[in-house]
């Protein structure tokens, strides 16, 4: 499997005067990048490296070139039992529908087994039968759409290690992100060995 990875400083991010991230315009900011500049049509991913200034590194994932400049080409291969430790920012959500026909909200997963198991779904449906799964720190980032209601999303960073069941299904994960949201800044696998 061919993928292709990099890191780039996205600036204006904040949000205005409270100077807080703005997951929103990360995430538009990157879209028009890959989507409009880059002509990228497959899925990619990407995790936002945080500071404090209003200079952020973002580290993207794709299986197509966009030719942005240090970009690197990385050749991989997994094979089924083959192990596997990362990390992985997931959004731990559980979809609550009050009655037929309304609409739907997500909620927060409160209890850390509750979570630990939403993360485990989320595993198996990327090919990974996971050994051990360690809560590492939560976030809450702010998403503020130009003329948009203000909402907050809160992730959990966990530390996994794992077995490949299957490569395919992880290839895929590998590029376009374990669980929802990955264009927004969720599900990007980070392998600490391979």
């Amino acid at each position: 499997m061919k993928c292709y990875e990099n890191e780039i400083a996205l600036r204006r991010v904040l949000n205005g005067s409270s100077g807080s991230l703005n997951g929103y315009h990360i995430h538009a900011k990157l879209e028009s990048l890959m989507v409009d500049s880059c002509q990228v049509k497959t899925p990619y991913v990407f995790n936002v490296g945080r500071d404090k200034s209003s200079k952020l590194t973002v580290a993207y994932r794709t299986s197509e070139p966009t030719h942005l400049p240090g970009e690197q080409e990385q050749t991989l291969s997994f094979e089924k039992g083959q192990s596997v430790a990362f990390v992985v920012r997931v959004l731990p959500y559980v979809n609550k529908t009050p009655k037929p026909g309304a609409r739907g909200r997500r909620e927060f997963i409160r209890d850390p087994m509750d979570r630990e198991l939403r993360l485990l779904t989320l595993l198996e449906r990327a090919g990974l039968d996971a050994e051990s799964c360690e809560e590492l720190e939560q976030t809450t980032t702010n998403f503020t759409k130009p003329q948009g209601t203000p909402f907050k999303l809160r992730d959990v960073k966990f530390l996994v290690e794992a077995t490949v069941t299957d490569p395919v299904a992880f290839e895929k994960a590998y590029v376009g992100g374990v669980g929802p949201k990955a264009n927004f800044g969720y599900g990007m696998i980070q392998l600490i060995k391979v």
